[in-house]
């Protein structure tokens, strides 16, 4: 039978409570004994449960914000609970933590690749999880100040309000702003000025011909953010949204498709040439760097990029033998990963690096004359901010978003990083998270650069544990594997 409904608690001063938690173990003497060192301190409000069914049934009347299940003493009614509470739209994102399996390696990777979101061995130290809860409303509430500090206006599906609605509705508004769509074949984005698309772009496409391409998605995800751009946005449409309507449907009545037609618009020159120019990294230049990297002691160099170091950069064409990747990730966790591989910052350096004056942070690491890592920091909130529309062609990329979370991600957000997939084109992507990240990077790639290889790795960017030098070693050594295989193909029989 689930569990009754505890009895009601007194209640505490506004403030007093920062977390409410859930403890599921079947053990009593011990659920007890943690749910009384929690409850003592007078921050967290406790109830308890002896099952996933009463665990379920809880979360079904009760306001909680996380749960802590025990593996040791019910390990299938752990499991069956977290793929419940993943599977449930309103429990989703729901944070569990498991206590228990800690000499058994193979069961906690499971755990992190079905979305668990912590692991605490036996015996509990509480002062530990009472940090660890601490860390996670910390990040919990800024999160959610961040959403409330969003100034969207007009945010849904198309299935409530359609694509060619939607742009009437801005049109007829005058509204200006971006407008950030998200749909199974790719993101985009469309600039709106006085309600006049200036520039639009979807999955590899951009111009008139994104727009023509939208009209096709019957489902998808929009938010429209108000006020003018910041950045540089540049002009490639010049007709009314009006006028992009009546030609979608011209193109649908006489090609079958707004995606069939001629393209009207000129292709991305600069671009093309550098994917095209560009002469891949080898085999074993990838693992005359993963050898290298490898040695605690060889120590690259970080840079920061003035804008206009930054603009060379992204349109030069690199030479064989550099290997270039994108580290994304939010630039605190960024800069102190990237730090232990350097000659140490200075506190101003860091404090620069962190500034969002700075246009980008690079790390340069050099196996010999000929073979050299470059690697830029792109931040998963702003990455529009660094690239603009001229994101390069790159060899690999880390993707490790705030608590290594998809969902996390606000939806400007990840149009804005399914774009920077489509465009990078990379041959790798290593993503430091939970399922939910791999699964939403697998669908993208998918869509938009189905050759890359896809790797995974439960570990938090952000977590003290996390050893970004084996986690660069861990891509590159991926890559030379995905590299080895393709020259293979390629030498003739």
């Amino acid at each position: 039978m689930p569990d009754s409904p505890p009895a009601p608690q007194p209640v505490a001063p506004p403030g007093a409570i920062d977390c409410r938690i859930l403890l599921v173990d079947p053990d009593g003497e011990a659920r007890q004994a943690l749910e009384q060192s929690l409850a003592s301190s007078g921050r967290y409000q406790v109830h308890v449960a002896h099952d996933a069914d009463g665990a379920v049934y809880l979360l079904g009347h009760t306001l909680i914000d996380l749960v802590i299940a025990d593996v040791d003493a019910g390990l299938e009614q752990a499991f069956g609970l977290l793929r419940r509470l993943r599977r449930e739209p309103r429990w989703r994102t729901l944070p569990v933590f498991f206590v228990g399996a800690s000499g058994d390696a193979p069961r906690r990777v499971s755990a992190f690749q079905q979305g668990v979101d912590d692991v605490l061995a036996k015996p509990v130290s509480v002062p530990e999880l009472m940090a660890r809860i601490d860390a996670l409303m910390r990040r919990v509430r800024l999160a959610r100040s961040k959403w409330r500090g969003r100034r969207y206006e007009l945010a849904g599906n198309f299935r409530g309000l359609a694509f060619s609605d939607l742009l009437t509705i801005l049109e007829n508004g005058q509204r200006s702003g971006m407008l950030s769509i998200l749909t199974r074949r790719g993101g985009g984005a469309l600039f709106f000025e006085d309600g006049r698309i200036r520039h639009a772009t979807f999955a590899t496409l951009q111009g008139p011909d994104a727009v023509y391409r939208l009209f096709a998605e019957a489902e998808g995800e929009f938010e429209f953010l108000s006020g003018r751009s910041e950045q540089e946005v540049p002009q490639t449409i010049f007709g009314s949204p009006t006028g992009l309507m009546l030609e979608a449907a011209r193109r649908l009545d006489q090609y079958g498709g707004p995606s069939e037609a001629p393209s009207d618009c000129a292709p991305e020159l600069r671009f093309q040439a550098a994917l095209e120019q560009r002469q891949r990294t080898s085999a074993e230049d990838v693992r005359t760097l993963a050898e290298a990297l490898s040695d605690p002691f060889n120590l690259g160099e970080l840079a920061l990029l003035r804008a206009e170091e930054l603009d060379s950069f992204l349109s030069e064409v690199h030479a064989p033998g550099a290997l270039q990747l994108l580290l994304v990730a939010p630039l605190e966790a960024g800069v102190l990963a990237l730090s232990a591989l350097a000659a140490p910052l200075s506190e101003g350096q860091v404090s620069k690096c962190l500034s969002r004056s700075a246009r980008a942070l690079t790390f340069s690491f050099a196996a010999g004359a000929e073979r050299v890592l470059e690697l830029l920091l792109v931040d998963p909130d702003e990455p529009y901010e660094a690239f603009g529309e001229r994101w390069p062609p790159v060899d690999a990329m880390i993707f490790a978003p705030s608590g290594g979370d998809w969902l996390s991600l606000s939806i400007s957000s990840r149009v804005a990083l399914s774009a920077l997939i489509a465009r990078c084109q990379p041959q790798l992507v290593h993503s430091l998270g939970n399922q939910n990240l791999t699964a939403a990077i697998s669908e993208v790639l998918l869509q938009s650069s189905p050759s890359s290889e896809l790797i995974n790795d439960p570990t938090l960017i952000n977590d003290p544990d996390c050893d970004f030098r084996a986690v660069i070693v861990s891509a590159l050594e991926a890559l030379e594997q995905h590299l080895s295989a393709a020259e293979r193909l390629a030498r003739p029989a």
